[in-house]
C-alpha cells in the first residue's frame, strides 16, 4: 500500500488510528531513503555538491542545504506528522502543500519559536500523490 491509501483507511475508520499514522510514519521514514535529488552528489555524511546550474533554475534561488536535500525534507515532514493527530493528517499534509513549507516549533533556552522549512516542488508532487 502507498501512503495516500493509508491515510483514505484513516480518515475511513477512526479504529488503530494511532496504528495506521504509524505505518504512514514508516512509509515516510522509507521515502526518506530512496527518493534523492538527481542532481546532488554526495561527498560524505552529511554533506554534497549540487551544480550552480540547478540552484539556478530554482524560481526562488534557494540556497538553503536541506531545500535541496530530499533526506531533510521528509525528515521534516516525519516530524510534523508524528505530532499530529492521527485524524488530522490528511489535513495537516494539505496545509504543507499549500503553503509550499513545513513549519514546525523548536525551543532554545525553554522559549519555542517556530521554524519554516520551505518543501521542494519534487517533494511537494510526492505528497500531493500521497491525499489524491
Amino acid at each position: 500500500m502507498e501512503i495516500g491509501d493509508y491515510i483514505n483507511v484513516l480518515e475511513g475508520m477512526k479504529l488503530s488510528a494511532e496504528g495506521v499514522q504509524a505505518k504512514i510514519m514508516e512509509l515516510i521514514a522509507e521515502k526518506q531513503e530512496t527518493h534523492k535529488h538527481p542532481d546532488i552528489t554526495p561527498l560524505g555524511k552529511g554533506c554534497f555538491s549540487i551544480p550552480m546550474s540547478t540552484i539556478r533554475k530554482d524560481k526562488n534561488l534557494t540556497l538553503s542545504p536541506e531545500y535541496w536535500d530530499f533526506a531533510q525534507q521528509y525528515k521534516v515532514i516525519l516530524t510534523k506528522v508524528q505530532n499530529v493527530e492521527p485524524s488530522l493528517l490528511s489535513s495537516a499534509l494539505h496545509v504543507i502543500i499549500q503553503n509550499k513549507l513545513v513549519k514546525t516549533t523548536n525551543y532554545s533556552q525553554g522559549l519555542p519559536y517556530v521554524v519554516k522549512t520551505p518543501v521542494h516542488p519534487d517533494v511537494l508532487t510526492e505528497i500531493k500523490k500521497w491525499v489524491a
